[in-house]
C-alpha cells in the first residue's frame, strides 16, 4: 500500500491503491444504490422553510469532527463543501472528478471520469464523461461509504472506500481535519493492465492536484 498526501485548505487527504477483492469490504448492512440513479421515491414537496436542503443526491462526507466537511454525490461529483466555518456551498466543479485510466497487455487504452453526466456548456469535452447511471454502487455506513465501478466501459473493477476516522473515546485524533480514499482493484481478466488513479484538480477547495498513483495488476 502506498500513500502519497496532499492538502486541501487544511484537509490532509490520502489515497491509495489495494491489492485485495474490494467486494468483500462493503458490509452487509450499508445502504446501498445503484451509481448515478435517482431513489425510487425522492420524496413529495418540500416545505417552506429556510433549512438547507441540497436534494437527494448526497453521500456520506468526510471530515474531521468540528473540522468541517465536504462529500461527493452517489452520481461522483464533489458538490457539498462545509470548509468553512457557517458557509454552505453546493455546486459541482468539472475538473473535480476522480478519473482512471486503464491500459490492459497489448490493447488500446480507457481514459475514463469516474462521475456520471457531463458538465454543463460542453466544459472539458475532450474528457471522456460517458460514465453510465447503474455503472456500479454506492453505499455508505458512516463513518465509511464506498463507490463500486463494475461497467462495460471499464476492464476493471475498481472501488474506492472513503472515510475520516472516527475514533472512541479519543476527540484529539477525531477532529483531525483527514480524509481516506483507499482504492481497490480487480483484474478480472487473464492478462496484466495498467492502472492510474488521479484526481486531476481540485480548485473547489485550494486548486492543489493530487499526485497520480500508477500500479500494475496481474
Amino acid at each position: 500500500m502506498h500513500f502519497f498526501p496532499t492538502f486541501f485548505l487544511g484537509f490532509l487527504v490520502l489515497s491509495a491503491p489495494v491489492f485485495l477483492s474490494a467486494g468483500d469490504q462493503v458490509p452487509a448492512t450499508a445502504w446501498r444504490i445503484p451509481i448515478g440513479q435517482p431513489p425510487a421515491y425522492s420524496g413529495g414537496r418540500k416545505p417552506e422553510l429556510a433549512n438547507i436542503d441540497d436534494g437527494f443526491w448526497q453521500g456520506a462526507p468526510v471530515g474531521g469532527i468540528g473540522a468541517g466537511t465536504f462529500s461527493r454525490s452517489y452520481r461522483g461529483n464533489f458538490e457539498r463543501c462545509h470548509i468553512k466555518a457557517g458557509v454552505h456551498k453546493y455546486h459541482s466543479v468539472p475538473v473535480n472528478q476522480f478519473a482512471v485510466f486503464v491500459q490492459p497487455q497489448g490493447e488500446t487504452a480507457v481514459a475514463q471520469v469516474l462521475s456520471t453526466g457531463k458538465p454543463e456548456g460542453g466544459a472539458l469535452s475532450s474528457w471522456n464523461w460517458s460514465y453510465p447511471a447503474g455503472g456500479g454502487e454506492y453505499a455508505a455506513l458512516y463513518p465509511k461509504s464506498w463507490f463500486t465501478y463494475r461497467s462495460p466501459q471499464l476492464p476493471i473493477t475498481l472501488t474506492v472506500e472513503q472515510f475520516s476516522p472516527i475514533l472512541p473515546n479519543n476527540y484529539k485524533e477525531t477532529s483531525y481535519p483527514v480524509a481516506l480514499y483507499n482504492w481497490f482493484a480487480e483484474n478480472p481478466s487473464s492478462k496484466p493492465l495498467l492502472c492510474r488513479s488521479c484526481l486531476p484538480g481540485p480548485t473547489w477547495w485550494a486548486g492543489f492536484a493530487i499526485p497520480q498513483e500508477t500500479f500494475t495488476l496481474s
